[in-house]
């Protein structure tokens, strides 16, 4: 799993790629928790290279979702495939995200509030 991140001056862009695992999680939660610690409070969690989610993976995106709702943030997440998709329904998780199909349909959104 590779995690790019691309930061702008309201938000910053996660570019997910690979097995989101319990092999990969921790360095993956370790990098967003600098972001938010940074003072970002905006995030675009683009999955569309996510090819396996996993509870642990899932564990990472819940952790994140509460922590910058605490803190008056947002995530926004854009191009979910189908599969991931199914997955996040699955464990009752889908309702309770704000997705988007682009990045640039995300950041849209954030430039309106």
């Amino acid at each position: 799993m590779t995690l790019n991140i691309n930061n702008n001056k309201d938000y910053a862009v996660c570019v997910f790629n690979g097995r989101l695992d319990a092999a990969t999680s921790p360095d993956i939660e370790k990098k967003l928790l600098r972001i938010v610690k940074g003072g970002q409070r905006t995030l675009v969690f683009d999955l569309g290279g996510v090819e396996y989610l996993s509870s642990a993976g899932i564990r990472v995106l819940v952790i994140f979702h509460k922590t910058l709702k605490q803190v008056q943030g947002r995530i926004i997440y854009a191009n979910i495939s189908s599969v991931i998709q199914d997955i996040l329904d699955l464990v009752g998780f889908l309702p309770h995200l704000d997705i988007r199909p682009t990045v640039s349909e995300a950041a849209e959104s954030i430039m309106k509030g």
